[in-house]
Parts: structure tokens; sequence; C-alpha cells
């Protein structure tokens, strides 16, 4: 957090207000992620008195504590005045807030909605290239369709999602998301051995670059 705290010091020297509340979202995000939700909120609020008109990631970061928080009514309220913001451009912001839509949606019993949001995030994702993004999109996408009782389409997305994970060398979404597949093959008797023999090269191969979108 040193880092932020000296970033936020030399923002208030050139008396750049963007630049700090950037700043200061990027740092709500970190606690956000290291579960410290109540000073993310304390640092959210003080960064929106600094200003009068909304600020997209701080709308953003927002929107996510209040998921974390569990309020999800306010976080959708906040996630689609974000998506109503958000430039047609800015596929990363659009991504984020997709994403985080679909998980309302999801933890909330609207499969069919975080299966639509969470595609589109996977779209945003693809257009940028954001490799580990568009695996946890494939994942969530398959875990809706389980959810709903569909579970040949949920293996063709843990098929893509663990095959992306492999290509980018992170094993423990592999190992976690193979014990997935197994199940699902076992219920639909699908034949994964395939996928499993490309799993391993591609977690072998260290000569590999990274994958395309």
């Amino acid at each position: 957090m040193a880092f932020f705290d000296e970033a936020l010091a030399i923002h208030a020297e050139t008396k750049d207000s963007q630049a700090a509340l950037q700043t200061l979202s990027n740092k709500a995000a970190a606690l956000i992620g290291a579960d410290q939700l109540d000073r993310a909120e304390t640092l959210i609020a003080e960064a929106e008195s600094r200003t009068t008109t909304p600020f997209l990631p701080l709308l953003i970061n927002k929107g996510i504590l209040l998921i974390r928080k569990e309020a999800y009514p306010q976080a959708q309220s906040i996630l689609e005045e974000a998506l109503a913001r958000v430039e047609r451009q800015d596929q990363a912001s659009q991504a984020k807030i997709n994403f985080s839509l679909g998980r309302i949606m999801n933890v909330t019993g609207d499969t069919q909605g975080a299966i639509e949001y969470f595609s589109r995030a996977l779209d945003n994702d693809r257009s940028v290239g954001f490799h580990r993004g568009m695996a946890e999109d494939l994942t969530r996408l398959g875990d809706a369709f389980l959810k709903q009782g569909t579970p040949k389409e949920a293996l063709k997305y843990y098929k893509r999602a663990v095959k992306m994970y492999a290509l980018i060398g992170d094993r423990s979404n592999v190992s976690r998301l193979m014990d997935k597949l197994k199940q699902v093959a076992e219920s639909t008797g699908a034949d994964i051995r395939l996928t499993a023999h490309f799993v391993k090269i591609w977690l072998e191969d260290k000569t590999f670059q990274g994958p395309c979108r």
C-alpha cells in the first residue's frame, strides 16, 4: 500500500485530481482483493467526496465491494450505472462490469442472466486478449450451465477454460477444473482423455509464448 500512498502524495503536489482518483480507486481494489472491505469502503467514500461527477473505475470497484458485502441490489444498481457510462471502446472496463453483473445474477438465482453477462464479459476479454479473464469467464459459464441442468454444455466451457489455464501456466486452476471435468464427464459419459493429454503437454511446454485469442 506504500506505493499507492506515495503516488497520492505526488498527485497532491502536482494537483492532478484525476490521477489521485485513479490511485484511490486502485488502492480500494487492492484492499478488496485483500478482503479488507471496511478499509476499502472508507477509501471509496473518501474518493467520492473528492469529485462531483461519477468516476467509472470507482463505480466499478464500489459495485464489486458491495457484491463482497452481499448487498446485491445496491451492487447491481451501481454496476448498471457504470455500464451505461462506459465508453464503447473501453472493453476492459466492460468486461469487469459484465463479469460482476454475471456474479450477481448467478448468486440471486437468475442463471440465464448470468450466462448472458458472462458471455458478454468473454467477448470483451477476448477483444483485448485478456487470457486469464477469458479463462475465468469460461469457467463461470460452465458453472452456470451446470446449474441450469445442461452438463454437456457445461463440459464444453470447462474444456475451453482448462485449456486456457494450461496455456497460461496456471496449474492451480487447471487442477481445480480437471476435477470438475472428471465429475461432469462421468455424469455425461464424455471422453476427456484428449483434453487431459493436451493440458498436460501445454503445462510442460516451457517454450510456449502464450495463447491466441
